[in-house]
């Protein structure tokens, strides 16, 4: 396990263990859920803004021209 130092104002650190107590926990369980979270939140962030891409792309596109020939032969009868 790493050790890692952190620096933060006094309010802050007051405030992170009166929350750590109140959920029960440690303050490093805190701040290791708080990191852990991270990476979710950068997933769905990604989920969203694909899904927001797929949205727009969906908008944006016209259906093309259907094919003015039935059958391939068709295109060396010109």
């Amino acid at each position: 396990m790493t050790r890692l130092v952190l620096t933060i104002d006094d309010a802050v650190a007051e405030k992170a263990r009166r929350v750590a107590q109140q959920r029960r926990m440690t303050l490093d369980a805190l701040v290791q859920g708080l990191i852990d979270n991270l990476d979710v939140e950068d997933q769905e962030a990604g989920r969203r803004a694909s899904d927001a891409l797929d949205e727009s792309f969906r908008l944006a596109s016209a259906p093309f021209g259907g094919k003015p020939w039935n059958e391939r032969d068709e295109l060396y009868d010109r």
